[in-house]
């Protein structure tokens, strides 16, 4: 039996509950969880903890749910909006750096650089450039020979 892994479910309606006993926080999604493959209702298949670093540098544990479809047998996580995929920071602190509001940042230069890195604009490459360049200049060119054998 193979196991799908897709994407993550984004939960946008939430209640954050703490465990009785524990620092651990847990994320009830108030939405039916839906499958992003195929729109089925998922059901519950395990909890996995996932640590989120805040604005204070203070590390919170949330108990996340994975979710099974039962149509194409994929297993999805279940993420609330402040937590970003496969980032150990809390979302207000990857926006608050690429807004340039990053002053007190509990995260180091290197990773600030790279979210900078990673959510920047694609740019095109200097090769693409300099071949436009020469096309253009060789079309001028030979344009410019015609005009001139034309005036002999």
């Amino acid at each position: 039996m193979y196991v799908i892994i897709a994407v993550m479910i984004i939960a946008t309606r939430y209640k954050i509950e703490l465990v009785e006993g524990t620092e651990l926080f847990k994320i009830r999604n108030l939405n039916a969880p839906l499958c992003p493959n195929c729109g089925s209702l998922c059901s519950g298949y395990d909890n996995r903890l996932r640590r989120v670093i805040g604005d204070d540098g203070q590390v919170v544990v949330y108990q996340l749910r994975r979710l099974r479809c039962p149509v194409c047998d994929a297993l999805h996580i279940e993420l609330p909006d402040f937590i970003r995929t496969r980032k150990r920071y809390a979302g207000s602190v990857i926006d608050d750096v690429l807004n340039g509001r990053g002053d007190c940042c509990p995260a180091d230069d290197r990773t600030m650089r790279r979210w900078k890195h990673e959510n920047r604009p694609p740019e095109t490459s200097g090769f693409f450039d300099a071949d436009m360049i020469k096309l253009n200049y060789s079309q001028k060119n030979r344009g410019g020979q015609k005009e001139n054998a034309e005036e002999e």
